[in-house]
């Protein structure tokens, strides 16, 4: 038992050694010394190099890590840069472009880092906003297309509402998705959004999931909580 204890000990120790080491050794990297790490055909080696350019934020370094996006094999690389990118996307337009095309990724994974990471600030852009708006009435896969209502209703403006308000009472679209658009429209306490729900409530909603979810009362108003949030992120 001590011997595992023991073992168990060096590893952590190593590890953590190896991670403060390539982190002293990161600081003093060139985007050209990055650049060249990046073709290393070790995944571990990329995930570092990845990393160090999570502190440069720079065109330079959204360039490169939209171009390893690209020709990346290994999807956990790929979710990292879009995780990555998907905070820079209020300043950079190529940045923006690159996680657009990842919340389309067929990758589950890839779709949903763009979607819950991307800057809440984008949503005060009315253009972006409608693009992803677009976005999310295109998408098919059930969980993607949550974290998508999740995302978007942090906007509480009547456009965003009505649009909510529409997948709710759509008899077509998915009960979970319908559920979490109701929820959404609850916690958000507008004048719109509890004008939507008036007429939600003369209409006769079918199906229990969505029925039940109409009935509950006590949400939590987080209205002024979503307001600041998307002020202070963009």
């Amino acid at each position: 038992m001590k011997k595992i204890l023991f073992l168990v000990s060096v590893l952590v120790s190593s590890v953590f050694l190896y991670s403060q080491s390539f982190d002293l050794i990161s600081s003093t990297l060139t985007i050209n010394d990055i650049s060249s790490i990046l073709k290393s055909t070790s995944a571990k080696d990329r995930f570092q190099a990845i990393k160090a350019l999570s502190d440069i934020k720079e065109q330079s370094s959204d360039n490169i890590l939209i171009e390893q996006y690209k020709k990346e094999n290994d999807n956990y690389l790929k979710m990292t840069i879009i995780e990555i990118l998907s905070r820079r996307v209020v300043s950079s337009t190529s940045a923006l472009n690159t996680v657009y095309e990842a919340m389309e990724s067929q990758n589950d994974q890839i779709s949903k880092a763009a979607w819950t990471n991307i800057a809440d600030g984008i949503l005060l852009d009315k253009t972006q906003k409608k693009v992803l708006i677009d976005k999310l009435k295109k998408e098919k896969r059930k969980g993607i297309k949550i974290d998508a209502v999740r995302k978007i209703s942090l906007d509480t403006s009547s456009g965003t509402v009505k649009e909510l308000a529409n997948m709710v009472i759509n008899e077509a679209e998915d009960e979970d998705v319908r559920a979490v658009s109701l929820k959404r429209l609850k916690e958000m306490n507008t004048k719109d959004s509890n004008k939507e729900l008036d007429s939600i409530k003369k209409l006769n909603i079918k199906n229990k999931k969505v029925a039940d979810e109409l009935k509950k009362n006590g949400v939590q108003d987080k209205t002024k909580e979503v307001k600041q949030n998307v002020k202070k992120k963009s």
